[in-house]
């Protein structure tokens, strides 16, 4: 239920009830009595079921210079009144922490106020107190809205001003308000609903309880404020991973690479490379020595192909004989720039050492190694293109028609060593470059992969890039989850998911982690639940369509 038609709930049963109780004062000296009675009871049952409709004692109990506003303009004379409406607040209280569920919203409204005033709020303010006292010439109304008016320029919220106009009976409404937000950075959609804990643990259940505020405000993320620019997406398919990712890059005025493995980017603005069809050679070096590249070409292929620590290191050698053939050393940093050796080059070298072998132990070595050199001998890497060149401004690489998984991961890994050794240029302050990795497991089940990725996000901060991994699954994301700024979870149906994302979530507790459970397997598509670090709080956000 909205704010407004909760405490228009509130206001109109009060004056209903003062209406009713100004009918029949008008009878007998016994019906009076009686009324009196009446009156003070439903005032003491207003004091109880205040705090349950505006989840917010601390309005509840401001809402008592309300009652006695209309107590004023009614033209009673009664201030004990009030007591008996305190009262009912003080036995809510008592009932709700028995049952631990004292909540209060507007310390949710508090943590998100301006720490500087809005002097422009306040001189409209001070403008309405001038007419107010001159109308009235009541301290006690001026006082009220002197209240407002301080409390509005913290707000931010110059729309709410002619609020103070109504002095006290205003001031519950303006202490659970939430304060106003300019849209700035990057801004993709509307928080609905925050994630908000009972004040105490109760004293007859243990533990804090969990339930949702509905809220209404601009979800805006200021990226030069977080700890980095990384960013993992979760959630089932079919839910819009792919069209939060795309609705992020759009919002942004930088450079991004996106690794499109299903053809699912066709509508985002930028040049498509078809990566089947531009010859991308993995043994280019990409600002590494060739000893280096060696090692990284040779740890790679033993990742996809499971080689063994001999494999791996007569592979090693072998590509830095393939680069010394091509007149590239080590020590001759100028030779860095020559063009590379290829797959095929280093099968014809093998051929050459396996025809110069000398013993059948020499030939066995290097044939173990040959069905995989073979098996890369291929087109796809076969080219001369220049990466950097090719990943330059905003662009999406489509992997969706290579069908060889193994050839996929191969391109997709040298296309990264190639970001890695681009980002290393230059640090940045701000965010230059984004790069989203669809299907992210797909990297992330191989070790060299693995490794990749957590380099990547650990350095690229300061090199102004941010990673953005998508998954349906948090399998082998855990490293990146805990190293990235922001987590954002769509709907998800599959329970060891769901129970992961209640666990990393919740305030490690089994209450939050259920609320959240029973949250994230009803998000509808369109709608993530995340963390807003601003204040720490677990909120649910409608992204904006397109």
């Amino acid at each position: 239920m909205q704010l407004a038609i909760r405490y228009s709930i509130v206001v109109a049963i009060t004056l209903a009830e003062i209406t009713i109780g100004e009918f029949f004062e008008r009878g007998s000296p016994l019906n009076q009595l009686i009324n009196s009675l009446l009156f003070a009871s439903l005032l003491f049952i207003d004091g109880v079921i205040s705090p349950l409709i505006l989840d917010s004692l601390i309005s509840s109990a401001a809402f008592s210079m309300s009652i006695l506003m209309f107590l004023l303009l009614a033209g009673s004379s009664d201030p004990y009144l009030l007591l008996d409406y305190i009262s009912g607040v003080g036995v809510s209280f008592f009932l709700t922490y028995l049952t631990r569920s004292i909540w209060d919203r507007a310390l949710k409204s508090f943590k998100l106020m301006k720490r500087r005033p809005n002097l422009r709020i306040l001189a409209i303010s001070t403008v309405i107190g001038v007419v107010v006292y001159f109308l009235t010439g009541s301290a006690l109304i001026v006082a009220g809205v002197v209240v407002d008016s301080i409390l509005l320029s913290f707000l931010d919220r110059t729309g709410l001003s002619l609020l103070s106009a109504l002095s006290w009976i205003s001031l519950p409404y303006l202490i659970m308000a939430d304060p106003g937000s300019q849209e700035t950075g990057l801004c993709i959609g509307r928080v609905e609903k925050v994630l908000a804990r009972s004040l105490i643990p109760g004293f007859f259940q243990s533990g804090y309880r969990y339930k949702w505020f509905s809220v209404e405000r601009p979800f805006c993320i200021e990226l030069d404020k977080l700890k980095n620019f990384n960013t993992v997406i979760l959630g089932s398919s079919g839910y819009g991973k792919s069209s939060l990712a795309k609705l992020i890059l759009s919002k942004l005025d930088v450079d991004y690479i996106v690794f499109d493995l299903h053809g699912e980017y066709t509508d985002l603005k930028g040049k498509r490379i078809d990566v089947a069809s531009n010859g991308i050679n993995p043994l280019s070096l990409f600002g590494r020595s060739p000893k280096q590249r060696s090692i990284e070409i040779s740890m790679m292929l033993k990742s996809i192909f499971n080689l063994g620590n001999i494999q791996t290191m007569d592979l090693s050698n072998l590509i830095i004989e393939g680069y010394q053939e091509k007149g590239i050393y080590d020590e001759d940093e100028r030779s860095w720039i020559l063009s590379p050796p290829t797959f095929r080059d280093l099968i014809l070298l093998l051929e050459r050492k396996k025809r110069a072998s000398l013993n059948s132990a020499d030939l066995s070595r290097w044939g173990s190694i040959e069905p995989y050199l073979r098996f890369l001998d291929s087109n796809v890497f076969n080219g001369s293109e220049d990466i950097s060149k090719i990943i330059e401004g905003k662009t999406i690489l489509d992997f969706s028609r290579i069908s060889i998984s193994n050839i996929k991961y191969v391109l997709m890994e040298t296309i990264l060593t190639s970001i890695l050794g681009t980002m290393y240029t230059q640090k940045y302050g701000s965010l230059r470059r984004l790069v989203v990795i669809d299907e992210a497991p797909f990297l992330l089940e191989k070790e060299s992969g693995e490794i990749m990725a957590e380099r990547l996000f650990a350095e690229g901060r300061k090199f102004g890039y941010g990673f953005v991994m998508i998954s349906q699954y948090s399998s082998k994301l855990e490293k990146m989850i805990n190293n990235a700024s922001l987590v954002m979870v769509m709907g998800m149906k599959e329970p060891n998911e769901v129970n992961y994302i209640s666990r990393l979530l919740g305030d490690r507790s089994y209450e939050s982690e259920r609320v959240i459970y029973e949250t994230v397997t009803g998000l509808e598509r369109g709608m993530i639940m995340t963390r807003d670090i601003t204040v720490n709080d677990i909120i649910v956000v409608r992204l904006h369509q397109g």
